[in-house]
């Protein structure tokens, strides 16, 4: 099991698949969540990264079928890893996560 996107900012798991990556030619860090669906950007990173998001407010069900995590907006951004051609994948925008970007199953096909 690898980490769970926790509604009240608590990580779920110690075991972590941590990698660098790039979004708009910008370094960062991700953790890739083996237990969520959807792939997560916190507000904060979003706007570091200087991505223009859609505002989009929704809640969505997380992996334990009881959690919800209340997300602000969208944004779909070409993101690139070890050197491979930049994939899109498009991120729900949050308040707060554990980590700033956390890439889920449907986000995964940029490990390869």
């Amino acid at each position: 099991m690898l980490a769970a996107v926790d509604p009240k900012g608590e990580s779920t798991s110690t075991d972590l698949l941590n990698f660098p990556l790039k979004i708009n030619k910008v370094e960062a860090e991700a953790v890739f969540d083996t237990l969520s669906s959807l792939n997560f950007m916190t507000r904060d990173e979003a706007s570091r990264l200087r991505l223009g998001w859609v505002t989009r407010s929704s809640v969505v069900t997380l992996g334990d079928g009881n959690a919800k995590l209340k997300t602000i907006g969208q944004v779909t951004a070409r993101v690139k890893v070890h050197g491979k051609a930049p994939t899109p994948i498009t991120f729900e925008i949050v308040e707060s996560l554990v980590v700033p970007i956390i890439i889920g199953l449907t986000g995964g096909e940029v490990l390869g």
